[in-house]
């Protein structure tokens, strides 16, 4: 993390003189971002988890208000589940949301905003061979209710481009079967590293 805001300051600093903000782009702005995917709580009673892990992500937004911007954003995740210390299988997660997000400015250029988005999680849970030879199953998991809530700061250093970091909760409580139907808790924090740019 040290190194991620180390890179957001120095690219501040590298434009000193440009007093750009999101308030100078246009009405419809992208975004591609880098997922940090942590681990979850426990997937299942008996202890069952995710992994720390990684994705990719997109939105896009229409700026309604110089604060309030609304959009879609779409972003993947993949993760290990582990049970103790052995990998059993891998958790892909698809979650779309349309997000809401309330910016202020931080003047150079910054521009710190809240954010919440509801949507759906498409899950693909798997188990490797071996966990499938030995119990004699494979795991299934549904599409869940998707809330994500959080914080993020954008760092316009042209008028077309900006350096975008975000952190929040995401809400993925499934119901999942392998031998039997229960549920899969496969809510998770965080964090989008990328950039956000006016077409």
């Amino acid at each position: 993390m040290k190194t991620i805001f180390a890179v957001l300051v120095a690219a501040a600093l590298a434009f000193p003189r440009a007093a750009y903000s999101q308030d100078e782009a246009g009405p419809v702005i992208v975004g591609v971002r880098a997922v940090v995917a942590l681990g979850t709580q426990d997937l299942r009673v008996d202890g069952l988890e995710a992994a720390p892990g990684f994705g990719l992500g997109g939105i896009a937004t229409y700026r309604v208000t110089d604060e309030f911007h609304a959009g879609v954003a779409v972003n993947w995740s993949h993760q290990d589940m582990d049970l103790g210390p052995t990998t059993i299988g891998t958790l892909d997660a698809v979650t779309l949301l349309g997000q809401a997000e309330y910016h202020l400015e931080a003047g150079r250029g910054g521009s710190p905003y809240g954010f919440l988005g509801a949507g759906v999680n498409f899950n693909e849970a798997s188990y490797t061979a071996a966990q499938e030879s030995g119990c004699g199953c494979a795991i299934d998991a549904d599409p869940s209710f998707a809330f994500r809530a959080g914080l993020g700061w954008d760092q316009w250093v042209s008028e077309a481009v900006a350096l975008n970091l975000e952190a929040g909760w995401t809400l993925n409580a499934a119901r999942a079967r392998d031998t039997g139907t229960f549920d899969f808790e496969a809510s998770s924090f965080s964090v989008l590293i990328g950039m956000r740019l006016r077409p």
